[in-house]
């Protein structure tokens, strides 16, 4: 096998042109190997008897070794760490090589039969995901949906659009769903365990619970956040990186400097006047001398509001796109990016996950110390505007993860409004648009109330670590979804703040150190120390672009009307058609009413793409 320290500038580069699947071996399973290998997959492990198990389409760049007798490992050679051999990989237990499979899908995946049982891992933030599906009692497990989608050739899940459709949704208990019946992905924090015909989900992840106070806890970020950029860039002469003046991004721009690393900043602009990024952007680059390149603004670019078909078909097996209203600018930063000379661009997606106030923050807090809880209860009654009475109700809640899945789920069924203090536990009110059709509600309480009653272990130990590796995953996925369009390009899309270290460091730290009277995200302040200017982290006003989606649904609504006389999520009897049209024509003057009409017009976008592309309903 090729070294694993060798520089990778091969078809790996972007994360979306690898294509594996792993396969139980079966003596049936001859339609199996046939449908893999119609699709370019080449095996490249076999079982001592010489069954095939492992497949590819990029043999060269996978690491392939017997580690012990019936022990054999397998991973890409995209992976960035410490030499293998430091991990002892002696075990004749598939179940006990969470040391090694830690390691290895910190970046990338992982794979190993031990005596015919499969162990196949991805990584935390699922940026790095596998899914599987079973038929004829043969359970085949692929990174790709596409070469699942092409064995089963399944229908559209309608539950799963459904849910997709809902304003506010746990990431956890669902995360199992694609929108393919028949294809599961595997959930966060598990690896998928094949022995014989079954295929089940195993539990690696733990939370690492709050041991570190906050300059241990800055400390242990700058560590984390330093040892991913450099493993990340440790093979990239010049990467790319987004400037948008925010903190996110601008920290990493921060401690790639400070690392020595040589990049290219990029970023785009809003609409609206109060969003002062653009100035911050401008003078953190004079003042570092960095040449930044600046794209036109984002409203420019806005698709949020248009149903004009979805071409890249490896988009399409993924469902509906989360960031497809930025497509037309996401076209055009890959084509900057790739005129720079970059085939790796960091973007700051996580930042406001890791590191501020989050819904689940006040229970946390309580949690930690009732005394400190009270003043920042109160700090965030007067700068957010939230009654005293109702944060201390949701600080004082003791329900657990279960018991509040099945408070949300009874109140989704009687359709009783939540009380106001729910916004701020384990899982978020779930209340089901008015312009859902009958069929679409139950399909949604169907759902949910199976999850309620057997819910997952929550994957935090309390409502704010939920909350935060929830966040991530959700980060992750854009992230896979990014790498898969624009497989293309040869760009590696990073978000060094969803690196699994980095979230352990955070997740170690006070729920406190969110907050400090003068700084906004405190612990991302300090991690970065003196590499930022000092008053680069003052309280000021968030980034907001809801202006430009206010202007282009302005400018589109009529028109939009109009396209939805026929839908096909309608079709589907998902959606009350007359009332669904009426919100997107006039949705609520909040921002959730804009949020509603903006997945509603992805989603059906995403149908109408399905039948002209594939055929399919």
């Amino acid at each position: 096998p090729p070294p694993i320290e060798r520089s990778v500038r091969s078809a790996l580069r972007g994360g979306g042109k690898l294509k594996f699947a792993v396969m139980a071996t079966h003596i049936d399973s001859s339609r199996h190997l046939e449908g893999l290998f119609s699709q370019g997959l080449k095996d490249i492990a076999w079982t001592p008897s010489g069954q095939p198990w492992l497949f590819t389409d990029s043999p060269n760049d996978w690491y392939v070794k017997t580690v012990h007798p019936g022990v054999e490992i397998a991973f890409p050679t995209d992976y960035r760490g410490p030499g293998i051999d430091q991990v002892p990989t002696t075990s004749s237990d598939v179940d006990k090589l969470d040391g090694l499979a830690g390691q290895v899908t910190r970046t990338s995946f992982f794979v190993a039969n031990v005596n015919g049982v499969l162990r196949v891992q991805g990584t935390l933030c699922t940026r790095k995901q596998v899914f599987w599906s079973t038929e004829d009692g043969i359970p085949v497990a692929s990174n790709k949906i596409s070469v699942l989608h092409r064995l089963i050739r399944p229908k559209i899940d309608r539950s799963a659009l459904a849910l997709y459709l809902m304003p506010s949704l746990p990431q956890q208990p669902l995360a199992d769903r694609t929108h393919w019946k028949g294809i599961n992905a595997v959930f966060a924090g598990n690896w998928l365990k094949i022995s014989g015909s079954s295929a089940r989900n195993v539990r690696w992840w733990s939370d690492p619970g709050r041991d570190l106070e906050f300059k241990e806890g800055a400390v242990a970020v700058r560590s984390s956040l330093n040892s991913a950029l450099l493993n990340a860039t440790a093979a990239s002469d010049i990467v790319s990186v987004d400037l948008s003046g925010g903190m996110d991004s601008t920290s990493l721009c921060f401690v790639l400097h400070d690392l020595g690393r040589t990049f290219a900043p990029f970023r785009t602009s809003s609409l609206s006047a109060s969003n002062d990024e653009t100035r911050r952007a401008h003078g953190v680059a004079q003042s570092y001398g960095w040449s930044l390149r600046e794209l036109r603004p984002l409203a420019e670019y806005s698709s949020t509001f248009d149903l004009a078909p979805e071409t890249s078909v490896p988009a399409l097996y993924e469902g509906p796109i989360a960031w497809a209203a930025s497509r037309r600018y996401l076209d055009d930063l890959a084509l900057a990016i790739a005129k720079s000379g970059s085939n790796l661009h960091f973007m700051g997606l996580g930042g406001d996950e890791l590191f501020d106030y989050m819904p689940g923050t006040v229970r946390s807090l309580w949690l930690e110390s009732a005394p400190r809880a009270l003043g920042i209860i109160r700090h965030l009654q007067t700068s957010r505007r939230i009654k005293g009475r109702t944060l201390l109700r949701a600080a004082l809640r003791g329900d657990s993860y279960q018991q509040t899945l099945e408070r949300v789920s009874l109140a989704m069924q009687q359709r009783t409004k939540a009380d106001a203090s729910d916004r701020y536990s384990w899982v978020p009110p779930m209340e089901i648009p008015h312009w859902f059709s009958d069929e679409g509600r139950a399909l949604v309480i169907e759902k949910f109330s199976t999850i309620a009653a057997h819910p997952p272990a929550p994957l935090g130990n309390d409502p704010l670590a939920q909350q935060t590796i929830e966040s991530i995953t959700f980060q992750g996925g854009v992230l896979r979804q990014l790498s898969e369009v624009y497989a293309a390009s040869g760009i590696d899309w990073q978000a060094p703040l969803t690196d699994i270290e980095v979230l352990r460091a955070v997740l170690r730290s006070r729920a406190s150190a969110r907050f400090h009277p003068d700084n906004d995200k405190p612990l991302l302040a300090a991690a970065v120390g003196s590499a930022a200017p000092h008053d680069f982290y003052h309280k000021r006003r968030r980034g907001d672009f809801t202006t430009d989606v206010h202007v282009e649904h302005g400018k589109r609504r009529r028109a939009l009307f109009d396209e939805l006389s026929e839908s096909a999520l309608a079709d589907l009897g998902i959606v009350d058609h007359a009332a669904m049209r009426a919100a997107v024509y006039e949705p609520s003057s909040t921002d959730l009413g804009l949020f509603d009409a903006e997945h509603i017009v992805t989603a059906e976008r995403w149908l109408r793409s399905v039948e002209q592309i594939t055929g399919r309903n």
